[in-house]
């Protein structure tokens, strides 16, 4: 047998390398694109979660309180900022304030930061036989 010396089998072998290497790229590429969007959905999630607990607490707090003036403020459109500590050292509060929209209507609201995402949550509550309960939570995206 006579052996081809055109050089054809390096390019070949070079040829293939090259393939390889582009899948081996193409597929870490895939795999680092899907954890940081597993991670950014995580942070986000717990944003959301943090800002719903504040949230909540404050809710309950005026729930189980009797009388319409406990921390609440006393004019309509009027805001009394609301100072929140959470169990959760990451999460930082950037607004917290409770808004009296009439005179038996209010909003709790709570924005937070956790890592690089920013959530709010709202809480209408509504005035009733000398009460504060609860109408409806809103959760979003901080713009």
């Amino acid at each position: 047998m006579k052996k081809s010396n055109n050089g054809s089998g390096i390019i070949w072998v070079i040829t293939v390398i090259m393939v390889l290497s582009i899948i081996v790229v193409g597929a870490l590429s895939f795999a680092y694109y899907t954890s940081a969007s597993t991670i950014n959905k995580a942070s986000t999630m717990q944003a959301e979660m943090d800002a719903r607990t504040a949230v909540q607490a404050v809710v309950l707090s005026l729930e189980a309180s009797i009388g319409a003036e406990n921390g609440v403020p006393n004019t309509v459109t009027s805001k009394t900022d609301l100072e929140i500590n959470l169990p959760n050292e990451k999460t930082e509060v950037l607004d917290a304030y409770i808004q009296r929209t009439s005179s038996e209507e209010l909003i709790v609201f709570v924005e937070v930061r956790y890592k690089n995402m920013r959530s709010n949550c709202k809480a209408y509550m509504f005035y009733e036989s000398s009460q504060w309960r609860i109408l409806n939570y809103e959760v979003g995206d901080a713009t």
